[in-house]
């Protein structure tokens, strides 16, 4: 969250994507994600982030 409070989203987005490699059931690394893909127009790859945070996380209401 440091790298997006400091403007750096791809940096961000890269953390999170490096975050949920090394822990698959990191829900929250994939919401981020899903988060920014979608700020960045990318609709489809945030959809398939945020479909995977469900199923890591199913109770998860963010």
């Amino acid at each position: 969250m440091l790298l997006l409070s400091r403007g750096d989203r791809e940096g961000a987005l890269n953390s999170f994507l490096k975050a949920v490699d090394l822990d698959p059931n990191f829900a929250t690394g994939y919401q981020n994600a899903g988060i920014l893909y979608l700020q960045a127009g990318e609709a489809n790859k945030a959809f398939q982030y945020f479909v995977k945070s469900l199923e890591v996380a199913p109770g998860n209401t963010w």
